[in-house]
C-alpha cells in the first residue's frame, strides 16, 4: 500500500506500507511464524459466516467450531510443550475474548462458541503460581517485621507502614541489616 503525504509547498511524499493480511495466514502459519500477536484478530476470518452461525446452519456452526478449536489447542499444545511462557497463553486468551466481546457484541451464538473453546479451561499458570508464592512470602515477611517494631516499641513506625509500601521496604531493609 502506498501512502501519501501532502507536504506544506504543494507537493507530496509516498511512502510504501507493507500490509498484513489475516486472511492470508492459516493457523500453521501464525503458529509456525509465531506471530502470536495474530491469533486474538483470527475471529475476523470467520466474520463472513457470523449470520450463519447465528441462524444456526450446523456445517457453519461446525466449520467454525473446529478451525477456531484448532488454533487454540495448538496454541495450548505449545504451552504445554513450553514453547511459549504462561503470561504468553493467558494475555493471547485474555486480547481474544476481548476481540470477540467487540467483533461478535449482538452474535450470541458466535460469542458463546468462541468462549466455549477458550475460555472453558482454566489454566493455573505459572505467573498465577509465582504470583502467590509471592504474596505468600510477602506476608511472611511483613509479619516478621511487624513483630520485630513490636519489639522495638515502634507501634508509630507500624501505623506509618499500613499501605505504604515504599516505608514497608525501608523498614524490612532496616530489619534486615539488624539481623545479619
Amino acid at each position: 500500500m502506498t501512502i501519501f503525504v501532502h507536504v506544506p509547498d504543494g507537493r507530496y511524499v509516498d511512502y510504501k506500507v507493507p500490509i498484513l493480511k489475516l486472511i492470508n495466514y492459516s493457523c500453521d502459519d501464525i503458529l509456525n511464524k509465531e506471530l502470536y500477536f495474530l491469533i486474538p484478530f483470527y475471529l475476523f476470518n470467520f466474520e463472513s459466516e457470523f449470520d450463519k452461525i447465528e441462524t444456526g446452519e450446523q456445517e457453519f456452526v461446525d466449520s467454525f467450531k473446529a478451525r477456531y478449536r484448532e488454533i487454540y489447542d495448538k496454541l495450548k499444545e505449545r504451552y504445554e510443550a513450553g514453547l511459549i511462557d504462561a503470561r504468553t497463553h493467558q494475555k493471547i486468551i485474555e486480547l481474544s475474548k476481548k476481540v470477540i466481546m467487540a467483533l461478535a457484541n449482538n452474535k450470541y451464538v458466535v460469542r458463546e462458541e468462541a468462549e466455549k473453546i477458550m475460555g472453558g479451561q482454566v489454566l493455573v499458570t505459572e505467573t498465577e503460581t509465582v504470583y502467590k508464592a509471592g504474596q505468600e512470602s510477602g506476608k511472611e515477611e511483613l509479619d516478621i517485621l511487624y513483630s520485630w517494631l513490636k519489639e522495638q516499641n515502634r507501634t508509630d513506625d507500624i501505623l506509618r507502614a499500613i499501605g505504604d509500601k515504599n516505608l514497608q521496604n525501608e523498614l524490612l531493609e532496616e530489619y534486615k541489616k539488624s539481623n545479619c
